[in-house]
């Protein structure tokens, strides 16, 4: 996550704790990126994931944390689709 960025999701989180409301952060999901054995590899949106996480950790906003939940999910598709059970 860039600075830019950074700061309207800090200006957002700030903005929606003033006005009584409850600030959440959603981290992206995993793009469909796979190496030759099936496991998803790091792409660009690694680096804004973990931005998320610290700025939610940070100015304590919950965190719906989509990208880790759903790498087992896509390795199990992968490797039915592998498989011929698809």
């Amino acid at each position: 996550m860039g600075s830019g960025a950074r700061r309207v999701a800090e200006i957002r989180a700030d903005k929606s704790r003033n006005a009584g409301a409850t600030p959440i952060l959603v981290t992206s999901i995993v793009r469909r990126n796979f190496d030759a054995s099936g496991k998803i590899k790091r792409d660009q949106n690694v680096p804004y994931v973990e931005a998320v996480r610290r700025l939610a950790a940070e100015k304590n906003v919950t965190l719906i944390d989509l990208e880790p939940s759903l790498k087992p999910y896509l390795h199990d598709l992968v490797a039915r689709w592998q498989s011929g059970t698809w």
